[in-house]
């Protein structure tokens, strides 16, 4: 009977975890050609056209006057940075509404933090877009997106290497001479 309480409390207590809401599921983002993803960072090289990071997916609730913010480098003009976003069908942009669209005192400048302010009904943002299409190519980076106070994963960094990835020619791969030095370094970081 006393395991039976015991795993009881344990599962109640993982379940009030899961619905207490622990962090979002992670949503999958695609970079479109002129877009990638590193640590944390959004690329969005125009050079080549318009270029979009974009999810379908993203599932983080939203509310009136709940802010979206993030951090940029390069240019703020003619609609870039911004994020494009989608709330229960209905299209948002973070440029519009603002004084100078990346904030006043972004507007012609380089690097800063994009704020907005939500003005629409609570909902869910499914699809959202990291945009770079200011007809003059330019790079852009992004990092640090927050919704609603909650910070939003951009993706996700392929996990650290490990001795098995020396097998089959990883070590090669990853720079060593042989794969017994790469296996040795392994042991050696323990």
């Amino acid at each position: 009977m006393r395991r039976f309480i015991t795993l009881g409390v344990v599962l109640g207590a993982a379940m009030a975890m899961l619905s207490a809401g622990s962090a979002q599921a992670a949503a999958t983002w695609t970079a479109n050609p002129g877009a990638s993803y590193s640590n944390g960072t959004v690329t969005l090289d125009s050079s080549a056209g318009p270029t979009s990071y974009e999810t379908n997916d993203l599932g983080v609730e939203i509310a009136p006057n709940d802010t979206i913010s993030f951090d940029f480098t390069g240019p703020c003009a003619a609609g870039a940075p911004r994020l494009y976003f989608v709330v229960d069908g209905t299209a948002y942009n973070t440029w519009d509404g603002q004084s100078g669209g990346c904030g006043e005192l972004n507007q012609g400048f380089e690097d800063g933090t994009v704020l907005y302010t939500y003005t629409g009904a609570a909902g869910t943002i499914t699809d959202a877009f990291l945009v770079n299409d200011t007809g003059t190519p330019s790079v852009i980076t992004i990092s640090n997106l927050v919704i609603g106070g909650q910070q939003v994963a951009l993706g996700e960094d392929p996990p650290a290497p490990t001795k098995d990835d020396c097998k089959n020619g990883g070590w090669e791969e990853m720079g060593f001479r042989n794969q017994g030095q790469c296996v040795s370094s392994f042991a050696k970081a323990k």
